[in-house]
């Protein structure tokens, strides 16, 4: 009887082992061309040259250098990346907070606060920026989506006004802490540069 269940064992272990390996060996490989983690910082290596930059989880590339984006397409030629040596920095300081008064819309102190603001993002190609908009302790479906309509104005002032790359920048709207504040931080990894808003009904016109 134990001789007749320690071969099942060894039978299922066997199986086991096989499907593990039919499965990881394609996602270790995809794993070679796209980076272990897509929101850090890698080296891609083109004939002579050894470019430093992010890879997103689209599958597209940032050189953190120059801030040019190449397609997944365009990078699928690469050798496969290494994080081993990659030297990507980010050396802005502290960026400086959007107050706002009452609803969504910037005011002109902000304007100007954020246009001083993206010409130092644009000298920093390698920094990614977190918009980080913040809700009170009292958390209610109005203040989470006053929130997420701050972070928004921010970033589409900064992409489309001052033609920061939506690419470097990270939305997060759901913090805990003074809803009038929308803070920029500087990072080098990446995330997402828009989210679904939480609560559309209670959106603020711009």
């Amino acid at each position: 009887m134990q001789a007749g269940s320690l071969t099942i064992k060894r039978i299922l272990a066997a199986a086991i082992f096989s499907f593990i390996c039919v499965i990881a060996t394609p996602l270790y490989a995809v794993s070679q061309v796209v980076g272990e983690q897509s929101d850090h910082c890698v080296t891609l290596h083109m004939g002579d040259d050894d470019i430093n930059g992010y890879l997103r989880r689209d599958g597209s590339f940032i050189d953190c250098n120059t801030g040019k984006v190449y397609t997944k397409d365009q990078i699928k030629d690469f050798l496969p990346p290494s994080q081993s040596y990659c030297n990507c920095t980010c050396n802005i300081g502290l960026l400086p907070g959007i107050t706002f008064k009452a609803g969504a819309k910037l005011s002109p102190d902000a304007i100007a606060i954020l246009a001083a603001a993206a010409h130092t993002i644009k000298g920093s190609p390698a920094c990614h920026v977190t918009v980080m908009g913040y809700v009170p302790n009292a958390v209610n479906k109005a203040s989470q989506q006053l929130a997420w309509d701050r972070v928004t104005a921010v970033i589409k002032y900064l992409v489309e006004k001052e033609g920061i790359s939506e690419n470097r920048l990270i939305f997060s709207f759901d913090n805990m802490g003074d809803g009038n504040i929308v803070d920029m931080q500087p990072t080098t990894v990446t995330g997402p540069y828009t989210v679904p808003a939480p609560f559309p009904q209670y959106r603020q016109k711009q």
